[in-house]
């Protein structure tokens, strides 16, 4: 006869416990977790290298404006014009500091960065500014962002891209290839629909005529033993000497000659999406092309 054995219950039984169930539920979330905080950080790492890319690439767009505008101050210079004759006699007569005057001159008006800068300029009638008896008036591209009101960082990119996406003092024009067309968006701010350029966050991206830093004040930006002549448009130190009409000049052009380095950025806020005056995680054009120890020389 043959006896059939019993197995017991425990090796019978199908399916999971509560308890099981609840356990390989808390591992799957967990993982889940895991896989998507490192998805975020990736995401977040793409974003930071493509607002770094468009800080770049609008800084090539300025550095390109700026030198022009330096080498045209030289032309003038050279070709004894009547407008810099005029800064030269202002400027007790030294040529130099007449060329580094006059340069400074150009970039204030073809690189206006707050709204108080932009109304103080006009294109008929009375002068934008005026110094040493030469005018100088609102370049045409910025009639359509007049009377533009918004966050310092709104304003200052919408006056960025007028300035660039216009014709050059050299005659070319930025961005020919469109390389930079997704970072452009249209923002209504007061009375004017205006294009600013905006990061990966899609947050305004900004710019500063005059930065100031404190790392600009060594190696690679400057050479730190020069001290007194780091000024990038005042190579040899004239501005920032005593001169008749010095304090007349600062006062009109909202700058202090002190021979320390000023450079235009553009800027980004960063991961942080928050604006830190430079500082912080800032995204800085200057940083990111590293333009070497004497900057533009005039």
């Amino acid at each position: 006869m043959i006896t059939q054995h019993r197995m017991p219950w425990t090796a019978r039984r199908s399916g999971v416990t509560l308890v099981e169930l609840l356990v390989v539920i808390a591992i799957m979330v967990l993982i889940s977790g895991l896989i998507g905080a490192a998805v975020q950080k990736v995401r977040q790492s793409q974003m930071a290298r493509v607002s770094e890319d468009i800080v770049t690439k609008l800084q090539v767009g300025v550095d390109t404006q700026y030198k022009s505008l330096v080498t045209q101050a030289n032309t003038d210079r050279k070709n004894r014009t009547k407008e810099f004759d005029a800064l030269s006699a202002f400027c007790s007569g030294d040529d130099d500091r007449g060329v580094a005057l006059l340069a400074y001159c150009r970039i204030r008006q073809a690189f206006p960065d707050t709204e108080a800068e932009l109304n103080s300029l006009t294109n008929t009638g009375v002068p934008g500014f005026t110094v040493g008896g030469v005018h100088f008036y609102r370049p045409k591209h910025f009639d359509r962002v007049v009377g533009i009101t918004g966050t310092p960082e709104e304003v200052s990119s919408a006056l960025l891209y007028a300035a660039i996406s216009a014709t050059g003092v050299g005659g070319a024009t930025f961005d020919s290839d469109g390389a930079t067309t997704s970072a452009q968006a249209d923002r209504q701010l007061g009375p004017v629909n205006a294009r600013i350029y905006v990061d990966a966050w899609k947050k305004p991206v900004g710019f500063a005529r005059n930065a100031r830093n404190q790392e600009l004040e060594i190696a690679p930006y400057v050479n730190p033993k020069d001290l007194g002549r780091q000024d990038p448009l005042d190579p040899l130190g004239k501005l920032s000497s005593n001169w008749t009409n010095k304090a007349a000049a600062e006062a009109i052009l909202g700058v202090v000659f002190d021979g320390r380095n000023r450079i235009p950025v553009v800027y980004a806020a960063g991961k942080d999406q928050n604006y830190n005056n430079l500082g912080g995680d800032d995204v800085l054009g200057y940083r990111l092309r590293k333009i070497g120890q004497r900057g533009f020389k005039s």
